[in-house]
């Protein structure tokens, strides 16, 4: 799937993709958009990018970061730090 497809490791930018105020019948046709990055401009779909990307909740969700759940929280703040992570791609 191609969630952020403006996505570049080199930028020092964080790429976010974020579906919202859908239910599950809503989502699922729109998964071929999706997998070739094709979605963005479906009502509910929302993306951006920046440096730091600050996410607050009006309640508590679990936090999962690569795939471990870490913490439940109302806010979380995201940044990219350029140079820290070599990448093979």
């Amino acid at each position: 799937f191609r969630f952020a497809p403006d996505a570049d490791s080199n930028s020092g930018k964080l790429n976010l993709a974020a579906i919202g105020d859908l239910n599950l019948a809503q989502i699922l046709p729109k998964f071929p958009a999706a997998y070739v990055g094709k979605y963005y401009h479906f009502k509910g779909v929302h993306h951006g990018q920046g440096q730091q990307i600050h996410i607050e909740l009006s309640q508590p969700l679990w936090v999962h970061t690569d795939g471990e759940v870490t913490r439940k929280s109302q806010a979380v703040t995201i940044s990219c730090l350029p140079h820290c992570l070599n990448l093979i791609m």
